[in-house]
Order: C-alpha cells, then structure tokens, then sequence
C-alpha cells in the first residue's frame, strides 16, 4: 500500500491543535505530555511508500514553521493557519509550528509472524499491565492501537516487539510497579522496531546484559525527568537503526551497573564490559535534563569500548547537558569512541563534555580514564546566545586518570572550522593529546 493512515483508538481524545492530511486523506492526530507543567506534544503515525503532500492545519494564525532536521531539506510554506510541505518517501519528521511540537511518526510496512504471537488490535486502548516475553515470541501492537503497560523480558532469546502501535505507561497515572517502560534482561538475538512508545514513568528502553539485540526505527515522547531514551547497560553487539526520540534526560546512553540492589524485577548483574554498540541513523531531542549522547555516568565495569554514533540529527539539548558527553564517574576506562556525522541543531550550556568525575550515581573509590574519542565531520548550528556563553569540558580525575587521545577532524561550529580548544571555548585539565585535523 503506498500509503496508510492509521485509526485513531476508540476512547482516544484527538488532538486540539492540529489536523494532518497526507496525501489528501486524514490521518488521526494524538497528543502526549511533554513537561510537567501540563504541556504537550502532538503526533500521528504513517507509512508511506511514494512521494505525497503533507498539510497540517493549525488552530490560529501561523507565523513560523520548520520541519526538522533540516538534513531532511524539507521546506514548509506558511498560508493563513496551514503549513504544507512535500515527502519524497517516509520518514520521521519533527515539525514545529509557532514553538508548538507535532512528530509524524513513519511506520515500516510489516506483518506479524504467524506463530506464538501476543497480539493487540488496532482501533482499540487495551489495558495490559506488565507484560511478560518469553524466548521466541512477539509482541504485536498493531497500528492504531494503544497498549497501557510495560514490557519484561528475562532471558528471552529471538523475542520481537513491533507492529506500529503505541505503547503508553501512563506517567504518573498507573501503577507504581510498572517502573520503566521496556526492560530486556540478558537477553539475546531479539529485536524491537517501529512501536511508539509515550508517557513514561522513568526510563523508557533498557537494555541489560543483552548480546546481537537490534532496535529499529523506534519512536518515543518522554515527559518526566529521567525519561531515557534507550539505555544499554552492561551489552554486546548492539545496533540502535533509525527512529525519533523525544525525552526528558539522556536520549542515548550507555552504562554500566549491577541494577538489583534497587530493581527488584531484574535478575541480571549488568556490571559486564560494553562493546561493539552501534547508534545509527536517528533524530534525538532532549529537553531540560540530561545530555543528547550519552556515555556515563554509571560505569562499574572495566572497560567500554568500540561504541558508536554515526549519522545523527540532535534537535536540541535545551538544560545544562551537552550533545556530546562522556561522564566517566566509575573506575572503567572508555576507549574507541566514534562519533561521525552528527548534526547538533540547538544546544545551550556546553557543547562537549569529557569528563572524569565522581557524582551521586558513583559507588567506585578508584577513577576510570578515556581513551581514544574522535569527532568526525560534525556541524554544529550556533544560536545568537551561544558565542560567549557555551563552553566545552575536557578534563581527567588527575595525571594516572586522564582523558587522551581526542580527535577533532572536520569538526565545524557554526560557519567556522574547530583547530583549537580555544574555539571551543574549552576548559582543561589533566588530558593528554588533543589534536584537530
């Protein structure tokens, strides 16, 4: 099918604000909150499959509006109270209307397995409760659909969550003990892809002492701080593949810690070395709290390495994070860090952030080390408060616990090219090599 709108759930109030055609049909707008002071952020979900002309109708007068990221080159034109723009195929857009929010969510075609299938139909809000996944089956919440509960799953292996539908943890309103949103303990070989997930309590996607798990296209509104976007703790052979995330704390983050002490629902000790992740392809943006991409702060374990973020579109860090943060607050030394073609878009009050440090998080006595960051062909759009205000954080615990071996190669802020600390308005102390190329 070129192109699908999905139902608005029965039960659903639909968006005030907006109203969305594409391809001349309408398509069902929903709305999520985004902070706590009752805010909220509209979005719908689509596939589409061939280019379309998308309108969105406003509820006044518009006077600006961007659909982001602008890697995209999407240009909207503004009549009256309607913002139009074209879409050459799918994707996930971020449109801001006059400082007002609306995501489109895209959702890749696909059909359900045929066996060992937990599925929940479209058109409907279907009250779950936590929802336990064993080895080999899928969650299934089809588009339209809204799933109110969690996800567990304990050493599954082959287990899918996906369909296109929305999974909603109720932020404050349902029970306590749901916790976070998605939790995969030791899990290996599965795979989440195209759900949307909205109203988190806490953090929204945990990955625990997983192997060979792939998230694809993931799509995500958080409000509350402390809203992650996708934590992987203590796992191997990851591959985070496309997808909108929106949160209110660090949007991707890796750590690593044993949880049990104070997660009574995990069995897994996800203190174990992080290798081989990859971060590839999404657009992340993050509100009041937290940092953009994350590596810290909880890091008891010896080494975490060969972590990547490539092809990434950072919206906006709007509180005291950065776009680029490693908080290195536990004794592991992290090494072999790439972060390539990464487009930061708004940014406030620092823009790197290398650190080793101790914060309330950390329990080790003994202080970890970096080793071996390289930014490559980064872009950074700078806002009139920037100049003289953003600075950048490069600094070890002392001479035996340093940060080394940092690579800035075609690293531009704003039209200028990035050759010293000094144009990134850098604080130092115990590092070792810093070079620009």
């Amino acid at each position: 099918m070129a192109f699908r709108p999905f139902p608005q759930p029965i039960g659903t109030r639909a968006c005030g604000r907006f109203r969305l055609w594409i391809a001349g049909r309408e398509c069902a707008v929903l709305n999520a909150p985004v902070s706590s002071d009752s805010d909220h952020a509209s979005y719908a979900a689509y596939t589409l499959q061939e280019p379309a002309d998308v309108e969105v109708r406003a509820g006044w007068e518009v006077s600006s509006a961007e659909a982001h990221p602008g890697s995209l080159g999407l240009a909207c034109e503004v009549v009256g109270q309607t913002v139009s723009f074209r879409l050459e195929r799918g994707r996930n857009v971020a449109l801001v209307v006059d400082g007002r929010w609306l995501y489109l969510f895209h959702v890749e075609p696909s059909e359900p397995p045929t066996r060992d299938v937990l599925r929940f139909e479209s058109g409907a809000v279907h009250r779950a409760g936590v929802i336990e996944l064993r080895s080999g089956q899928t969650l299934w919440i089809e588009p339209g659909a809204i799933v109110q509960g969690v996800v567990r799953a304990r050493g599954a292996e082959n287990a899918h969550i996906g369909g296109g539908g929305v999974l909603d943890c109720g932020g404050g309103e349902f029970p306590a003990d749901w916790g976070r949103m998605v939790i995969l303990d030791g899990c290996r070989g599965c795979t989440i892809s195209d759900v949307t997930l909205v109203r988190p309590r806490t953090w929204m996607v945990t990955l625990g002492g997983c192997e060979d798990v792939e998230v694809r296209n993931l799509h995500e509104i958080g409000s509350c701080v402390g809203s992650d976007g996708i934590d992987v703790v203590g796992s191997r052979r990851l591959r985070v593949v496309g997808g909108l995330l929106r949160n209110n704390d660090d949007c991707l983050v890796v750590k690593a810690f044993d949880p049990r002490p104070w997660m009574p629902d995990v069995a897994g000790d996800w203190s174990q070395d992080v290798r081989d992740v990859v971060f590839e392809g999404l657009t992340v943006a993050n509100d009041a709290a937290g940092n953009g991409l994350e590596i810290g702060h909880e890091l008891r374990t010896d080494s975490v390495s060969g972590i990547t973020f490539r092809d990434i579109d950072i919206l906006h860090v709007h509180g005291h994070g950065a776009p680029f943060s490693i908080n290195c607050g536990d004794h592991a030394t992290v090494s072999d860090v790439l972060y390539e073609d990464v487009r930061v878009w708004h940014h406030y009050d620092k823009l790197v952030s290398l650190r080793v440090m101790r914060s309330r998080f950390n329990k080790d006595e003994e202080r970890g080390r970096i080793r071996g960051v390289t930014f490559r062909k980064v872009r950074v759009r700078e806002q009139p408060y920037n100049p003289g205000y953003t600075i950048s954080v490069i600094g070890g615990w002392d001479e035996s616990h340093r940060v080394e071996g940092v690579l800035f190669e075609d690293f531009r802020l704003g039209d200028r090219p990035v050759r010293s600390l000094l144009d990134l308005d850098a604080y130092v102390r115990h590092i070792g090599e810093v070079r620009f190329a």
